[in-house]
């Protein structure tokens, strides 16, 4: 290597990703996703999903398992989006022994008549059927994971769940504003710092991580994305400032 893309220092992935662009000379930032679906996958997706406004998925493991949200967590999630907003709930992921324990958990820790609503999914979609089905949901929450991101692609809003890694670097860049960020918690308990003392991109690599992700916080936030209106739950901006603009709120 004999030439490096300038370094802007701490930032999003993407703003690296860009940077390979601006060293051409490309500098207009557009994030665009055209991802082709088959239609065998499309067609299995509209099979599974008939009601495009009303469904939730929850797509609950990453690889790295001290990224994954507790079982209880993802079955409160569940309850509460069955009861208060009358949704059917999709559980999706790879076939792992893990994931497949996962996605039965959290059907079993729901009532006979909540369980009913809920489709257990894990194993059985290819990664364009999925592409597919996220498109037909209204909402997906998953940890920091490459679902939270294809969902993203598909268009869909998405609750990041963030303790283990810092939001700030690794977000879907379109659904900043319905992270669910626990990392700062995280890093000041686990590690005994702040965001601002932590090396950049730091990760929280421990079991109990997203543990400082409440339930509350989770359905709270979905009840916020489901009252925002449909054509502003995702942002067109790479940027933070982008949060006020669809929630009115520079907190988030």
């Amino acid at each position: 290597i004999n030439q490096r893309i300038a370094d802007t220092g701490p930032g999003h992935v993407i703003d690296g990703f860009f940077g390979f662009c601006e060293a051409f000379g490309i500098n207009e930032r557009i994030p665009r996703w055209d991802i082709p679906v088959p239609d065998v996958a499309a067609n299995r997706a509209a099979d599974l999903i008939s009601d495009r406004s009303g469904t939730l998925l929850i797509s609950p493991c990453s690889s790295r398992s001290v990224r994954n949200w507790h079982v209880e967590g993802y079955a409160a999630l569940a309850d509460h989006a069955i009861t208060a907003h009358g949704m059917d709930v999709v559980i999706t992921g790879g076939n792992s022994s893990l994931e497949t324990q996962y996605a039965a958990a959290i059907k079993a820790a729901l009532p006979t008549n909540k369980a009913a609503y809920v489709q257990n999914l894990v194993g059985q979609l290819d990664l364009k059927t999925l592409l597919a089905v996220m498109r037909r949901v209204s909402v997906v929450v998953a940890p920091d994971s490459g679902p939270v991101h294809l969902a993203m692609a598909a268009g869909t809003p998405t609750i990041g769940l963030y303790a283990e890694t810092n939001p700030d670097r690794a977000a879907p860049i379109l659904a900043r504003p319905w992270v669910v960020n626990a990392y700062p918690q995280a890093l000041k308990n686990l590690r005994g710092r702040d965001v601002a003392q932590a090396r950049w991109g730091e990760r929280v690599a421990d079991q109990q991580a997203m543990r400082f992700i409440t339930a509350d916080a989770v359905t709270n936030m979905l009840d916020r994305l489901l009252a925002t209106p449909p054509n502003k739950r995702l942002g067109h901006s790479l940027y933070a400032d982008d949060r006020e603009s669809l929630t009115g709120n520079k907190s988030l």
